[in-house]
């Protein structure tokens, strides 16, 4: 699993990289600024530390119809790309479980093949029902994750003092378990100008201004 995160962590990192060459010159006029990259680093560090923190602090393991969720195991990580600004990985492993319980090998009789039939179909049936339930669980927790990381933007971006106006402060979520047989998983990016974050701040734009300024992208 960790390297699967890694792969799609790599490949989107790529992507946008790869978008930067696209856009016009002139976007960043402030790049002739030298970077601080010790100040950078350490900014980045604080970010990461804000992002971990708040997300822990905010959610708690909850067990509901016998899906567990759990963000302990909550990883961000943040990368500085030159002529961009920066991208921070975050991934928040999910798991939910089905309890199936076990039909007992019986001697093969027809009236014995016709019960197990039954109830082979009864606990699929069953464990489709906790499927969607946890499909609808993971999505109302996913709404909720991406409204507090527009907050987390929105409060502590600027932060980070390296990168210019024009530059892009980006969020990069891999939630939930790809490689489990019933995993649910989701994508989720989040790209805000780093001068927008400064409006905000200086009081220059509401939250619901902001949140329409923060591109999004989920699958």
């Amino acid at each position: 699993m960790k390297a699967y995160f890694w792969r799609m962590g790599v490949y989107l990192l790529v992507g946008i990289v790869g978008f930067t060459f696209l856009l016009p010159a002139n976007l960043f006029a402030q790049r002739g600024k030298e970077v601080d990259y010790k100040l950078l680093r350490r900014d980045i560090e604080v970010m990461v530390g804000v992002i971990n923190t708040m997300l822990k602090e905010s959610w708690v393991d909850e067990e509901k119809e016998h899906i567990y969720i759990s963000i302990r195991r909550v990883k961000c990580q943040g990368f500085h790309l030159n002529d961009y600004g920066i991208v921070f990985t975050l991934s928040l492993p999910t798991s939910y479980g089905i309890g199936i319980v076990g039909i007992p090998e019986l001697a093969v009789r027809l009236e014995d093949l016709e019960w197990r039939r039954v109830e082979r179909e009864k606990k699929a049936q069953e464990e489709e029902t906790k499927k969607k339930t946890a499909e609808e669980i993971l999505a109302e927790s996913f709404a909720k994750l991406k409204d507090q990381l527009i907050d987390i933007m929105g409060n502590y971006g600027d932060f980070i003092k390296q990168v210019p106006a024009t530059g892009y402060i980006t969020i990069v979520v891999f939630y939930g378990d790809s490689d489990s047989f019933r995993g649910i998983s989701k994508r989720m990016i989040l790209t805000i100008k780093r001068g927008d974050i400064s409006e905000y701040r200086d009081g220059k734009l509401s939250m619901a201004e902001f949140k329409r300024r923060v591109k999004s992208t989920e699958y």
